[in-house]
């Protein structure tokens, strides 16, 4: 089953920076070092979960003053590892007026960001604020959703006043109102939103443009009128989230198993209803119709059944080749550089077979390559077997150099 991932925060040392006094206490909050790690770390964390994941990024600087964790640097991330995070929620701080509708305009337009979250608890504001009416007025117009965080939150708890939080900016009526005065823009609210579940509960059920995400939260303690309305009349409203790194994705997925829903509404809740209200669909497996198309699209390649195999070449020098059973893909690769390719995505990529060691080859799993991807590395492998001078002329051509 295909897992999205609504609510991944980036887990490194931009991000806890960004989140400046709050970050002590919300280590005493989940009880553990709140610190952030390489990015490597976070790619193989998320991967390892075999989630599907949309990053968050952060922005609180007026209050606080510490450097946002911005959509520059969340959509980068996004872009260096595309098959772990297949898109980014943008942040803007509200309270920086019409500096965050510029904002928010660039985050669409240069970042692609997928919408923007909110965190109305840590951001000191709450969403149906009219004075707020030009940003939301904005992010409607550029026809992108927004996720906003409701119910009670770890940062600033415990801490004398919580730092000046208020838990009432981040009441579901708030979503309510928001959702009312623009009907025309798509809501996630983010969290179950203890302590107004039901109120939650009732928004989403009244506003066709709301919906629900229930990220931060074990799903063994979620409310007993929550497990049954995830199967019943809120099946087409819930997506998963995790708020990564908070909690660890091995116990939130456990615990999601033992709520013993059946397949249907874990497909709902897993990432079709993703899939349909945020247009988060699966990339198109890559298939052997696929691989010819892209490679006699390269200048000079021709086709040739060999065996069982089919093979693309340049005159004698092959640098792709699909197995006979048209699951596997043999490309040209870079002999020093594959055993680390390998190790990074073992389920996509494999070794070459013995016989093959000694070329410039590695293999993958054709069911596991978009076709994007695809196009990438038989680019990649052709320009290994033509001379520089067509090489760079095509890649100029295409607008690859």
């Amino acid at each position: 089953m295909r897992r999205v991932d609504l609510h991944c925060y980036p887990g490194t040392d931009v991000w806890v920076a960004s989140q400046g006094p709050y970050a002590a206490a919300l280590g005493q909050y989940w009880g553990k070092a709140w610190v952030g790690k390489a990015e490597d770390e976070v790619v193989a964390d998320v991967t390892a979960a075999g989630v599907e994941a949309v990053l968050v990024a952060f922005d609180i600087e007026s209050l606080t003053g510490a450097p946002p964790c911005g959509n520059d640097y969340v959509a980068a991330l996004r872009d260096r590892h595309p098959g772990t995070f297949i898109q980014a929620w943008g942040a803007v701080d509200p309270l920086k007026g019409s500096a965050a509708v510029a904002e928010a305009i660039a985050a669409v337009r240069e970042h692609h960001v997928l919408g923007f979250h909110f965190h109305p608890i840590m951001g000191h504001f709450a969403v149906d604020d009219p004075a707020l009416d030009p940003l939301f007025e904005t992010i409607a117009g550029l026809g992108v959703p927004v996720m906003v965080d409701v119910g009670t939150t770890g940062m600033g708890a415990g801490l004398p006043g919580g730092l000046g939080a208020r838990l009432e900016h981040a009441r579901p009526l708030a979503i309510d109102n928001l959702a009312a005065r623009f009907p025309a823009l798509t809501i996630i609210a983010a969290h179950p939103g203890w302590p107004w579940t039901d109120e939650m509960t009732a928004v989403a059920l009244h506003k066709g443009n709301v919906f629900w995400e229930l990220s931060g939260w074990a799903p063994k303690y979620f409310p007993a009128s929550l497990r049954t309305d995830i199967r019943g009349r809120l099946r087409e409203k819930i997506m998963f989230g995790s708020d990564h790194p908070s909690l660890p994705y091995d116990r939130i997925l456990r615990e999601w198993d033992e709520l013993g829903y059946d397949q249907s509404v874990m497909d709902l809740v897993f990432h079709a209803n993703a899939e349909r209200v945020l247009g988060l669909l699966a990339p198109a497996m890559a298939t052997i119709d696929d691989v010819r198309r892209i490679a006699l699209s390269l200048p000079r390649t021709t086709e040739h059944l060999i065996g069982d195999n089919t093979k693309f070449r340049v005159g004698r020098l092959v640098y792709a080749s699909v197995s006979g059973d048209e699951e596997r893909l043999g490309f040209g690769f870079p002999k020093e550089e594959r055993a680390a390719l390998v190790a990074s995505e073992p389920a996509k990529f494999m070794m070459p077979l013995r016989g093959d060691e000694r070329y410039q080859w590695v293999r993958a799993r054709l069911a596991a390559l978009d076709t994007k991807e695809l196009r990438e590395l038989l680019t990649d492998a052709w320009c290994m077997v033509v001379p520089k001078t067509i090489a760079a002329r095509y890649l100029e051509s295409q607008g690859l150099r």
